[in-house]
C-alpha cells in the first residue's frame, strides 16, 4: 500500500543526501534523497524546477507525524511487484530529516515528459 510505516530499517544507509546502494540490483537508484518538507502531510508529488541547474525535477516528498517513533524508514516496492520485499529502503536521520514531531523526505528525478511506466517512475513507486 501508499503509507509511511515506523519500521526498523534493515540497511544502514543515511538518508541525508545523495544517492545509495542497498545491495540489491535494482537499488542504485537515479534519485537523488534530500531533506523534505515537513507539509503537507502524507505523500506529494510535484515538478519543480532546481535553481542549481535549471532542469525539471519530479519530486515525491514524503511527511509523517508520529509523536514516539525513535526511527523512521521509507520502503520502496516496483509498481508490478508490490508484494515482493521492497528493492530499496531509505533509514531517515532524525537530525535531517526530522522537523519537531514531523519525519520527512523528498526523492528528486529529472522530469521526463511521457516517461511511460517503469520501475523509477516515481509517480508510479509503492512504498511503504
Amino acid at each position: 500500500g501508499r503509507y509511511l510505516s515506523s519500521r526498523k530499517p534493515s540497511s544502514t544507509s543515511l538518508a541525508s543526501s545523495g544517492s545509495f546502494s542497498t545491495g540489491h540490483p535494482l537499488s542504485v537508484l537515479p534519485f537523488d534523497c534530500q531533506r523534505g518538507k515537513p507539509v503537507p502531510y502524507g505523500t506529494s508529488v510535484s515538478v519543480e524546477r532546481r535553481l542549481v541547474d535549471g532542469q525539471d525535477y519530479v519530486v515525491a516528498n514524503f511527511a509523517l507525524p508520529s509523536t514516539f517513533a525513535k526511527s523512521i524508514s521509507l520502503a520502496l516496492f516496483a509498481p508490478d511487484q508490490p508484494s515482493d520485499p521492497p528493492f530499496t529502503i531509505i533509514p531517515l536521520d532524525p537530525l535531517i530529516n526530522k522537523t519537531g514531531n514531523v519525519w520527512h523526505i523528498s526523492l528528486f528525478q529529472l522530469y521526463v515528459p511521457n516517461l511511460g511506466t517503469g520501475l523509477f517512475d516515481l509517480t508510479k513507486l509503492h512504498y511503504a
